[in-house]
């Protein structure tokens, strides 16, 4: 063992220079590792600006420590989101329903607690699928390559067009329908969830 690095360590911390020489220098280091993980981990500002679109809603996914995940309603693509007033942000949560208005979000409560009461539970959906099952032809669709337009619809129900020049029609409860879909939406049976989602 070299004693003299010793000797030399301990007159050098009374000096200070090697102390504030160390802390210089592990102050660069962090500033530098800091500088690369933000790099790193942030999405490019124009990135992130390209799915801000005015007046359009979003579903909260997922809340972090600082930013949210949330999910566009017409499109369905996901991204993290930090802009958000520090109210705001104590009131997300997922299944938070917000707008983007004038470069920021807003909290939309009515439609937070429909989207909300739309959930269903497993007996209900089941409940509503033999309903479905029951509908004329429904056990001769091609669910594989079929697409349907919605038609007209109620508080209850919507009536979906199909087929060969949309002549066929299916009577749907609206809980079997994905709860963002519109009058422009065309739809797909998802066999596997049982339920009517967007294209």
């Amino acid at each position: 063992m070299n004693l003299d690095f010793f000797t030399n360590l301990v007159n050098d911390v009374k000096s200070h220079s090697f102390t504030s020489q160390f802390i210089d220098e592990l102050t660069k280091y962090l500033n530098n590792i800091k500088g690369n993980i933000a790099e790193t981990h942030m999405m490019p500002r124009n990135d992130i600006e390209k799915y801000r679109k005015e007046d359009n809603l979003y579903i909260v996914v997922e809340k972090g420590l600082n930013s949210a995940y949330l999910q566009d309603v017409n499109t369905d693509m996901i991204f993290e989101e930090t802009l958000f007033s520090d109210d705001l942000f104590d009131l997300l949560h997922n299944d938070v329903v917000v707008r983007f208005k004038d470069s920021q979000y807003i909290y939309e409560n009515e439609i937070t607690n429909k989207w909300i009461d739309s959930f269903i539970s497993t007996d209900e959906h089941n409940q509503l699928l033999t309903e479905l099952m029951y509908e004329p032809n429904f056990s001769e669709i091609d669910f594989e390559s079929t697409k349907f337009n919605i038609t007209s619809c109620n508080d209850n129900y919507t009536i979906l067009s199909y087929g060969e020049n949309n002549k066929d029609t299916l009577k749907v409860p609206n809980k079997l329908i994905d709860y963002w879909a519109d009058n422009n939406s065309i739809l797909y049976y998802d066999k596997e969830e049982k339920l009517f989602h967007k294209v």
